[in-house]
């Protein structure tokens, strides 16, 4: 039996797919003509129009200043960063962020807070603020360096990791090839081929885990702990003095993410589903089905889950804000220069 909960959310009215989800101003609603009918004296047309166009103006200009955005994503086929302009529901993709002098992104990792990114073009790499545009270059003397974590660089020719933050560079003592990261208050956590987790903090590193017979392909981490998922045992560990296995049973999972201090979630291929794991003895939240088997799981935003290839459009998000409803989001806005 797994250790988490697996009820599987239908596809009906219930199940949040926000295919038609729209913003409606009510211009026409059959309320508000049921009142000029019964209640006071209607409007004149041209006083009407006067008033529907001054709300338009004012609605459109609110948008071009600043607009709603739920979070930015990366895309792989513009090899840019583009906003998602709304809410999850009632939202498409943006143009390209126009960082000046047009980097094309080769990789891009977001900060949690996606006000800040990372990103990679060629042998160069970038401090990008989401919100000004301005990209800073960041310097590095690591060979071969490759971003794998926001704020965070690695050679796997020398088998270092540099804090971009500090530009302090540190060798790490552990076999076989990179297979996830993340930085956790200041400390990059490493997992390699080999079976272990590495604890990097400054000129100091631990050993989290070792197991030849393990697979992990993603970690999170709370404030408390740091959470592993093992691909080869179907199941996620916590990375305390003894690692414990708190959650079991997947099919095939393929992304780790910490929603909260208190909640976890596992996106898994084999049973399309999003899983979340209870951290206290509150009961987990129910299982949503999703419309494909999803290859990857990140943030979008602090509270939205990004699902699927980080370049597909359009691409499912979970809104947790949104009693954990999934929407697609099209990308019918054309990046400037694409075909």
């Amino acid at each position: 039996m797994p250790l988490h909960t697996k009820s599987r959310q239908g596809l009906g009215s219930d199940s949040g797919i926000g295919f038609g989800s729209a913003l409606a101003f009510g211009f026409a609603s059959g309320r508000g003509r049921n009142r000029d009918r019964q209640g006071a004296a209607p409007l004149a047309p041209l006083a009407k129009l006067l008033a529907a166009a001054t709300l338009f103006a004012a609605l459109t200009q609110a948008q071009s200043l600043t607009g709603i955005q739920s979070g930015f994503v990366y895309d792989a086929t513009a090899k840019a960063i583009r906003p998602v302009n709304g809410l999850p529901g009632a939202s498409t993709l943006g143009d390209p962020l126009d960082f000046g002098s047009s980097l094309p992104f080769d990789q891009v990792e977001f900060s949690t807070t996606h006000k800040r990114a990372y990103a990679s073009v060629a042998n160069q790499f970038y401090k990008l603020n989401l919100i000004t545009n301005i990209a800073e270059p960041v310097e590095t003397s690591l060979t071969n360096a490759r971003l794998i974590a926001p704020g965070l660089l690695w050679s796997p020719d020398t088998r270092q990791v540099q804090f971009t933050e500090s530009a302090t560079q540190t060798f790490v003592a552990s076999d076989g090839a990179l297979t996830a990261a993340i930085l956790k208050s200041g400390c990059a956590i490493l997992a390699f081929d080999a079976g272990t987790v590495e604890s990097i903090c400054g000129n100091t590193q631990t050993q989290l885990f070792n197991d030849a017979t393990a697979k992990i392909i993603s970690l999170a981490s709370t404030t408390a702990s740091v959470y592993a998922l093992d691909a080869n045992s179907n199941q996620v560990l916590e990375l305390s003095q003894t690692p414990t296995p708190i959650a079991a049973g997947f099919q095939q999972p393929v992304g780790l993410a910490a929603v909260s201090e208190t909640q976890l979630a596992v996106a898994d291929a084999g049973t399309q589903t999003l899983n979340f794991i209870s951290l206290n003895a509150t009961p987990a939240a129910p299982a949503i089905s999703l419309l494909f088997a999803p290859t990857s799981l990140r943030h979008m935003d602090s509270n939205i889950l990004q699902l699927g290839d980080a370049g597909a459009k359009p691409f499912e998000v979970i809104d947790l804000n949104q009693q954990n409803r999934n929407f697609f989001i099209p990308a019918i806005a054309i990046a400037k220069g694409d075909n």
